[in-house]
Formats: C-alpha cells, structure tokens, sequence
C-alpha cells in the first residue's frame, strides 16, 4: 500500500511506521535525558537516585555472581 505525506511518497507503511517510532523514541529519549538532568538538580531526589542506581549495580552483581539466582530471576521475566 502506498500513501503521500506531503511532498514524500513512500510504498511500504510498516517502513514508515518503524521509521516514525524511530524518531519518536529518540526524541522521548532526549527528553528524558533532560528531565533526569533536571531531577538531579534537586538535592532529595538526586540522593534517591544515587541510591537506586547503587541498588541496581550491587543486584547485577549478585547477578553475576550467582548464576542459579539468575537463572531464577530470568525465568520469571526480570531482565538481567
């Protein structure tokens, strides 16, 4: 199927439907970048985070260092 949009033709619409979810989730990305940056200005939260990310990084070790926990954590749907 093949469709206009403005002066751009194009013959595939699942092509342009990936393309447009391209754009969409880089320029969410971005913006995402911005509020983190924003929210690390704030000295509360920016503990909270620091926290978290340290929780984050002693699990993905645990991970690591445990192949049978891991094995467990993925079967259930957690990403490792």
């Amino acid at each position: 199927m093949s469709g206009r949009i403005g002066k751009y033709t194009y013959k595939n619409e699942a092509t342009l439907n990936e393309f447009l979810g391209k754009v969409i989730k880089a320029l969410a990305k971005r913006k995402a970048s911005k509020v983190v940056q924003q929210l690390k200005r704030d000295p509360d939260l920016k503990k909270k985070l620091d926290n978290l990310e340290k929780d984050l990084n002693s699990i993905k070790k645990y991970r690591k260092d445990n192949p049978e926990a891991d094995k467990m954590l993925t079967r259930w749907g957690l990403p490792g």
